[in-house]
């Protein structure tokens, strides 16, 4: 449910009055709830790819509304007595936002698939700075994350310049201790025990997550003759491993993922090389769209010194590694701006032009092999899918979105940075 809260002040008892005299016709009187009169709104809205039902009532100076699948949500949510036991740990967080003001404010309640806790945490998000060229936000956690000392490690952030200093459409890249943080409490203990060997040094001082995504020169293709278009390259590196360890790891992360998927995944080690560097493809047995495709269109990887690189096509890798080997002067790119003398935690950032259009097709690349694939329960998938794309084409129109982890006051914070074209940075 989506619960929502705003100031009417004076005009509450004439809004009310007027619903009671003459209502829109969309709203309908949806009874009472301890003296609070209630209203609903006819239709239902498309929400996380299923119907909800928007409820509200006005009282007190306040509108409170509901966003829920059930036709009088708000009903549920002014009954305090049903809350208790849940409510303690949202007044904390609401008193937490009271010590960092901000005019706009949400609270966000997250529960974990899996992991090793299943609790529930909260996210309160505070608004900061908003006009029509900046957002500014910052978002604390509940329970709080413990914040370690420094940022991100030195060694790997200066190999990862020669690597990502290409200037990929969208980067984000965190220590790999917050990584294997976050994969115990989002994930099951399956599929930490095949990641293990991949991403599992908490401490490891070299140890560096980066997810990236680069276009244009970079990127692979898809498609058969004379349909094959340019594809966005997405790229997951991990630095810090031991190359015998995480080759012999891949093939069990396959297995896990063919049990979960219904996949038939496999290495295929005889792919050509890039240059110094043997690549890998994952070729699929199954699947209309996967089995169909050539090998560098299919996902590849490679290890490169103490980094394992996994790319969504072995045609964008392969051109990466030998870019590196050629020594190529990079491009300024986004990762200047990881280096502005503060010890990120994490980092983020899309360049909302070729990021948002990379992101764009991505989905639209994902609704197509839905659509292949024939599964019939696809069409929520699908409604999200659509919903996404058209939140990033509102984002088409800035210049630099960002978002990173920092130290305050000993706890992670996270604060979101979202840059109109007219604005500098």
């Amino acid at each position: 449910a989506l619960a929502v809260t705003s100031w009417a002040g004076a005009w509450t008892p004439l809004l009310r009055w007027a619903l009671w005299l003459r209502a829109p016709e969309e709203i309908l009187p949806a009874g009472t709830c301890d003296g609070h009169r209630l209203w609903a709104y006819r239709r239902p809205f498309m929400f996380c790819g299923s119907p909800a039902y928007f409820s509200f009532a006005l009282d007190e100076g306040l509108f409170i509304g509901c966003l829920s699948r059930e036709g009088n949500g708000v009903a549920r949510l002014l009954r305090i007595e049903g809350l208790k036991g849940e409510s303690m740990p949202v007044v904390e967080a609401m008193q937490m936002l009271n010590q960092h003001p901000a005019q706009d404010r949400a609270i966000i309640k997250i529960n974990p698939a899996g992991g090793k806790s299943g609790r529930p945490f909260l996210a309160a998000c505070a608004v900061e700075k908003l006009d029509g060229n900046r957002l500014s936000a910052a978002i604390r956690f509940r329970p709080a994350i413990e914040s370690k000392p420094g940022g991100m490690p030195a060694p790997a952030m200066a190999t990862a310049g020669k690597i990502f200093g290409r200037g990929p459409a969208i980067i984000a890249c965190a220590p790999q201790g917050l990584v294997v943080e976050a994969i115990e409490a989002l994930s099951g203990s399956s599929w930490q025990q095949a990641l293990k060997p991949i991403i599992a040094h908490r401490d490891a001082a070299n140890g560096l997550c980066v997810l990236s995504v680069f276009t244009g020169d970079l990127g692979g293709r898809f498609g058969t003759e004379p349909l094959r278009i340019t594809v966005p390259t997405l790229v997951l590196s991990v630095a810090g491993i031991r190359p015998d360890q995480a080759r012999a790891a891949v093939p069990v992360l396959l297995g896990l993922i063919n049990a979960r998927y219904r996949l038939a995944l496999a290495v295929n080690p005889s792919l050509p090389p890039a240059g110094n560097w043997q690549l890998y493809g994952i070729e699929a047995a199954s699947g209309k769209w996967l089995r169909s495709m050539p090998a560098d269109d299919l996902p590849a990887y490679a290890f490169y010194g103490d980094w394992l690189m996994l790319a969504s096509n072995g045609a964008g890798l392969r051109k990466l590694l030998l870019e590196m080997e050629s020594g190529a002067p990079c491009g300024p790119g986004a990762w200047p701006l990881l280096f502005d003398g503060q010890p990120r935690q994490a980092f983020l950032r899309i360049a909302p032009g070729e990021g948002g259009k990379a992101l764009r097709f991505g989905l639209m690349l994902a609704s197509v092999m839905l659509e292949g694939e024939g599964h019939g329960s696809s069409g929520a998938a699908r409604e999200a899918l659509r919903g996404a794309r058209a939140w990033l084409e509102g984002l088409s129109g800035m210049r630099d979105i960002s978002a990173w982890l920092e130290n305050d006051a000993g706890e992670t914070v996270m604060r979101i940075e979202i840059a109109g074209k007219g604005m500098k940075k």
